[in-house]
């Protein structure tokens, strides 16, 4: 059975060793077992630039990008606003 989204960001967050609300690679961290927990089409791909290395973030759906942001949204206890787009510094391609 399925766990609400509050339960998944509870346990991923317990289980990752420290995590910081502030550490953008360990918010990364977290979308990517989102999608891979609730099976989503989205996907993260990994892309060599002049400047080295980039994480770029391909959504299947708005649905999917709501679902992530609010992820991201639930792992930020300090009541910041931050969406998945912002997580990925931009580097979202949409597919709808």
């Amino acid at each position: 059975m399925s766990k609400s989204l509050n339960d998944f960001v509870n346990e991923a967050i317990t289980n990752t060793n420290e995590f910081k609300e502030d550490d953008i690679e360990a918010l990364k961290d977290l979308v990517r077992k989102a999608v891979q927990y609730f099976n989503l089409k989205s996907r993260e791909e990994a892309e060599l630039t002049e400047v080295g290395i980039v994480r770029v973030l391909h959504l299947a759906s708005i649905i999917e990008e709501n679902l992530l942001s609010k992820v991201v949204e639930l792992s930020l206890k300090g009541g910041q606003h931050l969406s998945v787009e912002g997580v990925y510094e931009g580097q979202v391609i949409r597919y709808y």
